[in-house]
């Protein structure tokens, strides 16, 4: 007879990690078992995906990052959402943190503005991910996660193989002494807005007063609203107020989306009596990749500067410049955006040297108002002879407003613009197009 090992008995290998191994089994069967589930149940818990529910709206960190159990001290079960974001931190796998119903406010470690600044573990301030993980509440009417004006929100630190998603949520009142008042992503993660609202975020620095991305982002049936950029460099500019995307791996998608009540306002500096440039005041895309909007709202937002440039306060809706790849807008809605100041150009839309395609979109009731210029009520479009931009599908560029010239279409440069035969072109004051 083979030599037999009969275990009937709980082998205990790890903490919460039980094999049972019941009745005869051959020895070298056995001990192969044996092995290959020690084998199996040792596997560094970084190695696998998790999913952390989150029990307590608390601002406290978790009490061992790394061990596989989101609690705030060893033992008591109460997990955070700074927590869970720790704990998912040091998991490789796409982990999943949930929330409930309720209001999630920071204050961890935050005692005045941007307390968190310079801190990239979620110790304090702002929540910090470094790995893919998808943060999912009840929607976004009902879980709310609030920056307290003391830091952004949340900071998106990874690399071009993790995915982030936020699902479900709200994230409001965000502040903070650089980009991206809500979420910045200045990684080249992807990342992906579902069924959120991200309002009433704050950004003093260049870009993304709601959110700021130099990686591919995805907005889905969202709300991007009364985020505010303010820039105070007479020698740069500001861009995104809702929206803010640079680099050459920024690429947006937007669709069935909302972006409304958002602005971007270069204020004087006071040692030059200047300005800086104020641009893209809902969506503002420069130098980056691609951009790409479906079925969406730009509504009500705004850029304003007092600098003499041409484009000091531009694309108060959609600012797109420089874009490596041309720009789709699909059966969008463009409408009563404003932009305002010394020089004012593209109340609705501003394009600069960037192909882009409008099929089946209304841009109407966007206005510019300039002390010096203003042009290009609906459109701005700027570019060189590589340069086309085309407005096709029954698109309709109408009521929009230009204290100067081009109250429907403003065209400046060398650039080729072609508007279809269905388009209708109306009412805009003082003409439909100029030059």
């Amino acid at each position: 007879m083979r030599p037999m090992l009969i275990i009937d008995s709980h082998v205990r290998l790890r903490r919460r990690h039980i094999v049972k191994i019941k009745g005869n089994v051959p020895l070298f069967q056995g001990a192969l078992m044996l092995f290959c589930s020690v084998a199996v149940l040792s596997i560094p818990q970084g190695a696998r995906a998790a999913k952390f529910i989150v029990n307590s709206t608390d601002d406290i960190v978790d009490a061992a990052p790394g061990d596989g159990l989101c609690e705030t001290a060893p033992g008591n079960k109460i997990c955070t959402l700074r927590a869970a974001v720790q704990e998912a931190n040091a998991y490789a796998g796409p982990d999943k943190i949930v929330l409930k119903a309720k209001k999630y406010t920071l204050i961890a470690g935050s005692e005045g503005e941007s307390g968190g600044t310079g801190e990239d573990a979620a110790l304090t301030g702002d929540l910090d991910i470094t790995e893919s993980v998808t943060i999912a509440g009840q929607g976004s009417a009902y879980t709310v996660v609030d920056g307290s004006h003391l830091d952004r929100v949340f900071h998106v630190i990874g690399t071009p193989a993790d995915l982030v998603k936020f699902v479900g949520i709200t994230v409001q009142n965000g502040s903070v002494l650089d980009s991206g008042g809500g979420i910045l992503n200045d990684s080249d993660a992807a990342v992906t807005v579902k069924l959120c609202s991200i309002k009433n975020n704050l950004a003093y620095g260049e870009s993304g007063g709601g959110i700021a991305s130099s990686g591919p982002l995805n907005v889905i049936s969202s709300v991007i609203a009364q985020n505010t950029l303010y820039h105070a460099v007479a020698a740069g500019h500001a861009f995104g107020g809702g929206i803010a995307m640079t680099g050459p791996n920024a690429v947006l998608t937007v669709s069935g989306s909302k972006i409304v009540n958002n602005g971007v306002s270069a204020l004087v500096e006071q040692a030059t009596g200047v300005s800086g440039l104020a641009q893209g005041g809902g969506i503002g895309a420069y130098a980056a990749s691609a951009v790409t909007i479906s079925n969406s709202k730009i509504m009500n937002n705004v850029t304003d500067s007092w600098s003499l440039d041409t484009l000091a306060s531009s694309g108060a809706g959609l600012f797109i410049s420089g874009n490596a790849n041309p720009a789709t807008v699909i059966s969008a809605k463009v409408s009563g955006n404003s932009s305002r100041g010394t020089a004012a150009s593209g109340g609705g839309v501003a394009v600069i040297d960037t192909s882009a395609t409008f099929s089946g979109c209304t841009v109407n009731g966007n206005s510019v108002n300039g002390f010096s210029a203003a042009a290009g009520g609906g459109f701005y479009l700027q570019g060189n002879l590589l340069v086309t931009v085309d407005i096709t599908g029954q698109s309709k560029v109408t009521d929009n407003y230009a204290a100067f010239d081009g109250g429907g279409i403003f065209l400046s440069g060398t650039m080729t613009l072609n508007v279809s035969a269905d388009t209708t072109l109306a009412g805009n004051a003082p003409d439909n197009i100029a030059p």
